[in-house]
């Protein structure tokens, strides 16, 4: 809890640091219009839409296969889980039935 906190505040400074200095301003201007920000030039519309399009695909495709990856090691670790209990002995004493009075 103590690391999600300090996480957080740190973010939210960085965050204040940015916007006081221009770099956010900067950042906002270069994705709506397409100015580089420092220079007199610009990136024409169909580029900047590639280039949207290109991030949003790759983030996309990265938690896709994040989940992916994560749901295939579970069902291996799964099948391994069920192999072992295949393997282990049978209890003697593995279901006790009551002697009814």
């Amino acid at each position: 809890m103590k690391k999600r906190i300090a996480a957080g505040i740190c973010t939210i400074l960085a965050f204040i640091m940015l916007s006081k200095s221009g770099v956010l301003g900067a950042l906002m201007i270069f994705v709506l219009v397409g100015a580089i920000p420092g220079t007199t030039f610009s990136l024409p519309a169909g580029l900047m839409f590639a280039i949207c399009a290109i991030a949003a695909l790759l983030i996309t495709f990265r938690y896709t296969l994040i989940s992916f990856i994560e749901a295939v090691g579970l069902h291996r670790l799964t099948r391994k889980h069920l192999a072992y209990r295949e393997r282990m002995p049978k209890r003697r004493f593995r279901n006790i039935t009551h002697p009814q009075a």
